[in-house]
């Protein structure tokens, strides 16, 4: 065989070997590099989530410090009596309202589903607080006018009243419940801790 030609297969082959090796080894460094950037992402996401979740305790925590005077008046309420007490109790929830999307990626099913519960018992007592101070302002309005044919309205508000002092009483027991099983769910996890449970969260 023509040394020239062997020599210049030899080096062609080389080249090929070349190209080869530092085609696997670039393939090889943009894969480690992507996989690199999917675990800060995922850690990235993570310390987002867990944020999430200390601001939910705290916004629970500090909205039951907020209503936590008139829930005493509804434990000391007898049944069939009406709440008589004006609260201007007007709670956003403004962590929850802003932040619905990303409770969908808590992968825990249980605690995932216990914060939504217990919010939505939440504005459901704000909705029925609030309309119970509807109904008083309307009796109270009644009350003072001289008009005798306001008697029987007056007597239809305070059924309305009555009804309502056991709906918010019994919306009041099944909140505190599921108060108290979302900030020991959220301290179970260490949330509040420094070294929370990885398995809660996921991307």
């Amino acid at each position: 065989m023509d040394p020239q030609f062997l020599s210049a297969l030899i080096g062609f082959g080389g080249s090929i070997i070349g190209a080869l090796v530092a085609y696997f080894a670039a393939n090889k460094a943009t894969a480690q590099a992507h996989k690199n950037q999917l675990e800060l992402e995922e850690k990235r996401y993570r310390v987002e989530l867990r944020s999430l979740l200390q601001a939910i305790h705290d916004e629970i925590e500090t909205a039951w410090e907020i209503y936590e005077d008139y829930g005493k008046v509804l434990d000391s309420l007898e049944d069939g009596k009406p709440v008589m007490m004006q609260s201007p109790i007007g709670v956003n929830f403004t962590i929850y309202a802003m932040n619905c999307h990303r409770i969908g990626q808590i992968e825990d099913h249980d605690l995932r589903k216990l914060i939504i519960t217990t919010y939505a018992r939440a504005f459901e007592q704000v909705a029925c607080i609030q309309e119970n101070n509807r109904m008083l302002t309307r009796r109270d309005f009644l009350l003072s006018t001289d008009d005798m044919s306001a008697e029987h309205r007056i007597e239809e508000q305070q059924g309305q009243l009555d009804f309502y002092g056991g709906v918010l009483k019994r919306n009041h027991f099944e909140l505190r419940k599921l108060k108290d099983q979302l900030l020991r769910s959220l301290h179970k996890r260490g949330v509040l801790s420094d070294s929370p449970s990885q398995a809660l969260l996921t991307k």
